[in-house]
């Protein structure tokens, strides 16, 4: 009984997963506008102005300075910033799809499959 349950559990994990990518390919060449808003801090950044819309001035308009860090660091190893957050959207995706798993240990994870169909995630 066991085994079944687990075999289960594995086949939906693996079903949100190709949900994922599925959605993942189907909106690839959408990228919100809002998410270049990051993106030109992330190159102010680089470019040695800091964390800033416009050099010399000192205002804070982006909501996640992890964020910004995470796709700067990536932009310093001269990864394209645009790639750079879709790979990480997709890398934090899939770890939150595995915590979703892991997480529903006790029964069906039903809660992976209807967050991989969510088109919004």
């Amino acid at each position: 009984m066991r085994n079944t349950a687990f075999q289960q559990r594995g086949i939906l994990f693996i079903i949100s997963i190709l949900c994922f990518f599925f959605f993942a390919h189907h909106f690839s060449s959408f990228y919100h506008d809002d998410a270049y808003i990051v993106l030109k801090y992330a190159r102010n950044l680089l470019d040695g102005y800091g964390p800033v819309w416009n050099p010399g001035e000192r205002v804070e308009g982006y909501s996640s300075f992890l964020w910004l860090v995470l796709i700067s660091m990536l932009g310093y190893v001269k990864v394209d910033l645009v790639f750079a957050s879709k790979l990480l959207g997709v890398l934090f995706a899939g770890l939150t799809l595995l915590a979703f798993f892991i997480a529903d240990r006790k029964n069906i994870p039903a809660g992976s499959l209807l967050l991989a169909t969510n088109s919004c995630f």
